[in-house]
């Protein structure tokens, strides 16, 4: 609530039309937060912002959250501190559903080229919201955590022909997963089994032919439909250390199922060899295997490298 209060143009539902991995468009949502600071809004910078949400099921998502819906969840709950840093500087922050979170069936969170036309979609049409005010050159920056941080990075690699009217002055990325093979085999099994479990169902939308149901056990296939429609909490903290190799009918770790691997190259960032034109930020543990992280750092090291 403290937050809205802060806000004169909270914007919800405010829809973009994001290209699909296919070059087909649908529609994706998100919310516009302007501080209420008696700022020319004209004179704002903005801020393309992907919240540490990894929620395949519908209504779990930004526009919904902070509207008053679903504000328990954990993925809001990390995006306080940074938007109370946004708002104290006066930026404007538009923030992307990664897909349109009215829509009941599973989201794509995890397919990073359409998180990253959602984010960047999100600004254009917010720079283009007559009511806005904003300045379609204003300066803008990238900001992504975790599961956002991936559609941020590739936001930061694809901008320059995506959107190039974007005047995208830099980028700072947090924690994400950089490649989802060695995610999942670093973390597989681990505290965050959960999550782990979440982003591998949420490339399928818009991957149909990996086709999980048909290689998951009934146990795991009842666990996949159960995730499918709920929010990161509490649903995702609910494997801790299982095996998933367990839910697999073929008893291998989700890692090195053959049909997969054309996925997790489609999702690794960097692969594609082109670096971001404004300079960019990568945090992250500095411990490979530290406990307070799920991702490998050594990844992070090779994205900057």
């Amino acid at each position: 609530m403290a937050l809205q209060m802060q806000l004169h143009l909270p914007l919800a539902n405010l829809g973009a039309i994001a290209e699909e991995m296919d070059g087909t468009q649908s529609i994706s949502r998100g919310i516009l937060m302007v501080p209420d600071d008696g700022r020319d809004d004209a004179t704002r910078p903005v801020i393309g912002y992907q919240e540490a949400n990894d929620s395949v099921g519908a209504r779990c998502h930004p526009s919904t959250q902070w509207t008053g819906s679903n504000p328990m969840d954990g993925s809001s709950w990390s995006a306080l501190g940074p938007l109370a840093m946004m708002f104290d500087r006066g930026w404007a922050v538009m923030i992307s559903d990664v897909g349109n979170d009215a829509q009941e069936s599973p989201h794509g969170a995890f397919a990073g080229k359409y998180a990253a036309n959602t984010l960047l979609d999100g600004v254009l049409s917010a720079m283009r919201l007559e009511d806005a005010g904003l300045d379609p050159q204003a300066p803008v920056g990238i900001f992504g955590i975790a599961g956002g941080g991936v559609g941020a990075g590739f936001a930061a690699e694809r901008a320059a022909s995506y959107a190039p009217e974007l005047n995208i002055r830099g980028s700072a990325l947090e924690g994400m997963v950089v490649g989802q093979r060695n995610f999942f085999r670093g973390s597989d099994g681990s505290l965050g089994s959960g999550f782990v479990f979440a982003t591998l169902l949420g490339p399928e939308p818009k991957y149909p032919e990996m086709d999980l149901n048909s290689h998951l056990t009934p146990l795991g296939r009842q666990i996949a439909d159960w995730y499918r429609g709920e929010c990161q909490t509490p649903a995702y903290f609910s494997m801790p250390f299982v095996p998933l190799s367990a839910l697999f009918t073929a008893a291998i770790p989700p890692a090195d199922i053959p049909e997969f691997q054309h996925v997790y190259d489609d999702n690794l960032l960097g692969a594609e060899g082109a670096s971001p034109e404004a300079p960019v930020l990568i945090a992250s543990c500095v411990v490979d295997d530290s406990p307070m992280s799920l991702v490998p750092a050594a990844d992070a090291r090779d994205l900057a490298d």
